[in-house]
């Protein structure tokens, strides 16, 4: 007899899933998948709530690239970045297009103000930390090359 969070269960050869993660179970994430749905979810629903184009739907297995985890979505310059430590901006995209990152941020390629403690209260920035919100940084580089346009 094994225990689980306070279930008894005779045995674990009849379970599919056993393990831990956030809500307290192992899950082995098909990410391309699982950020495919995600977008397409989050894409849905700004196209029929917010009147967004059908285009914006589509998506190509280049852009499905980009969705992972931990990068930083600065909102009011509308680039999404990949930092390394010290908040050291190690490559950053407009849309789906590389930036020139000392043009963009200086030669010290450095976030300075950026505090990944307090994100979540700092509305110039975003960031997607679980595999949940991947499709997150996709969506918002969809917008800002429609924006582009």
């Amino acid at each position: 007899m094994v225990e689980m969070n306070g279930l008894k269960l005779k045995s674990l050869e009849n379970h599919n899933c056993i393990g831990f993660d956030v809500d307290h179970c192992l899950v082995r994430y098909k990410l391309k998948a699982l950020t495919r749905v995600c977008y397409e979810s989050l894409m849905k629903s700004l196209i029929q709530s917010k009147g967004y184009p059908q285009s914006l739907f589509d998506l190509t297995e280049e852009e499905l690239g980009l969705g992972m985890n931990y990068l930083v979505i600065d909102t009011d310059k509308g680039t999404i970045l990949k930092l390394g430590e010290h908040n050291y901006i190690l490559k950053g995209k407009r849309g789906f297009k590389d930036i020139d990152v000392v043009k963009e941020y200086g030669e010290e390629r450095s976030l300075h103000e950026f505090d990944p403690v307090s994100v979540r209260r700092d509305s110039r920035y975003a960031v997607n930390s679980t595999n949940f919100e991947n499709a997150i940084p996709i969506v918002f580089a969809k917008i800002v090359e429609m924006k582009i346009k």
